[in-house]
C-alpha cells in the first residue's frame, strides 16, 4: 500500500500543479514575508514594482503592510496603506476592514463604522468582519446591535469558536451571565484547548471549586499561563492556602517579575504566612511597578504593624483613591462619539 501511494503521489502532482503568474509571485513573495516589520514592509514594496500585479493582487499587498503596521502599532501608517488599497480596488473588502480597526484603535469610531459598513456592504456574510463590527458596537456601549452582529456571524460560521469568545464578552457587559457562560461552553466543546475561555468562564463562576476547576483546565493547556496563574493565586489565598497561592504566584514572578498583580498576590501569601518583610518588599516593588490598589492596601496593614499609623492611613487613601478610579473606569469605558 505505501509503494501504491508513492507510485500515485507524483501523477497527482503532475496534474495539479500550475504555473504561477508574475503577479502571483509578486504577491506571494509580500504575503510569506516574515521578519522585523521593516524586512516586510521592504519586500512587499519590491512586489509592488511588479508591473504585471492585478489591481486585486495590488490592493491586497498595500493591505498586507497596512496589517503589518497596526499590528506593531503604527495605526496612522497603516490607515495610509489600507487607503492606497482601497483607492486601487474600492471594491476590496479587507481595506475597509483593516481601516475601521485601525480608526478604532485611534479612537474614531465614526470613521471605523463607517468602514465596516461598508465592508459589510460589499459581503454581508463575511463573519471574520462582522465579528471586528459586534466587537467595536460593544465598545462604545450599542450591546443590542453587537449582538445582531455576533448572532449573524454565528449563523454563517457556527464552529468559529472565536465568535462565541467575543460574544460572551458583550453578554458579560449586559449582566446576562448565563448566557455568557453557555458560549464559553459553546467555544470549548469546539476548541477544548481554548485556555483563555476557561479563563474567562472562571471569573463568571459563582462556586470555588468550579472557578478552580476551570482555572486548572487552562493551565493544563498552557502551564505558564500568567493570567490562571495569578486568579489560581488569588483563589487560594480566598481559600486560605497561602502555600499553594505562594507557589502560583511565584510562578508568575520567576517567568515573568513584572507583572504587579502577581507580587501584590505573593504578599498577601506571605504576609499571612507570616513572612512580614518579604511581603513588605513585594508590595513596595508592585507599586513601583503600577500602583495598584491591592499593593497599598497590602502595605498598609504592614505599616499599622510596625506602629506607622500615619503611613498605614495614607496608603489606604491611595487605595481609596485607586479603587474609585478602577470603578470609574469600568463604568465608563472609552467611548468612542458616534
Amino acid at each position: 500500500m505505501r509503494s501504491f501511494v508513492f507510485l500515485i503521489s507524483p501523477l497527482l502532482l503532475a496534474f495539479t500543479v500550475k504555473a504561477q503568474s508574475a503577479s502571483d509571485i509578486a504577491y506571494n513573495r509580500c504575503d510569506r514575508a516574515k521578519g522585523p516589520l521593516e524586512y516586510i514592509i521592504a519586500t512587499c514594496t519590491e512586489s509592488l514594482k511588479e508591473n504585471q500585479l492585478t489591481t486585486r493582487s495590488r490592493a491586497r499587498i498595500h493591505t498586507i503592510q497596512g496589517n503589518t503596521y497596526k499590528d506593531n502599532g503604527f495605526y496612522e501608517q497603516a490607515i495610509i496603506e489600507y487607503g492606497s488599497s482601497i483607492a486601487i480596488d474600492p471594491n476590496y473588502k479587507y481595506g475597509y476592514n483593516g481601516r475601521a480597526i485601525s480608526n478604532a484603535l485611534l479612537g474614531d469610531a465614526d470613521k471605523a463604522l463607517s468602514d465596516f459598513d461598508k465592508a459589510i456592504e460589499l459581503d454581508p456574510n463575511d463573519p471574520i468582519i462582522l465579528n471586528n463590527r459586534a466587537y467595536w458596537y460593544a465598545e462604545i456601549g450599542n450591546f443590542e446591535k453587537s449582538l445582531s452582529d455576533y448572532n449573524k456571524a454565528a449563523n454563517i460560521s457556527p464552529m468559529n469558536p472565536s465568535i462565541y469568545y467575543s460574544r460572551a464578552a458583550t453578554y458579560t457587559s449586559m449582566r446576562r451571565i448565563d448566557d455568557a457562560i453557555a458560549d464559553y461552553n459553546k467555544a470549548i466543546q469546539i476548541k477544548p484547548d481554548y485556555y483563555q475561555a476557561y479563563l474567562n468562564r472562571s471569573l463568571l463562576r459563582k462556586k470555588l471549586e468550579e472557578k478552580l476547576a476551570d482555572l486548572n483546565a487552562a493551565l493544563l493547556v498552557w502551564p505558564d499561563f500568567p493570567l490562571a496563574l495569578i486568579q489560581r493565586g488569588n483563589l487560594h489565598n480566598e481559600m486560605r492556602n497561602f502555600d499553594l497561592a505562594f507557589i502560583d504566584f511565584n510562578r508568575v514572578v520567576d517567568n515573568s517579575p513584572r507583572f504587579p498583580g502577581a507580587l501584590s498576590g505573593r504578599g498577601f501569601a506571605l504576609l499571612a504566612k507570616g513572612e512580614v518583610d518579604k511581603a513588605f518588599h513585594d508590595f513596595n516593588e508592585a507599586i513601583r511597578l503600577a500602583p495598584t490598589p491591592e499593593a497599598f492596601k497590602g502595605r498598609s496593614v504592614i505599616w499599622d504593624m510596625r506602629g506607622e499609623f500615619q503611613r498605614g492611613i495614607e496608603d489606604l487613601f491611595e487605595y481609596d483613591r485607586l479603587e474609585e478610579a478602577r470603578r470609574l473606569s469600568r463604568a465608563n469605558r472609552p467611548r468612542f462619539t458616534k
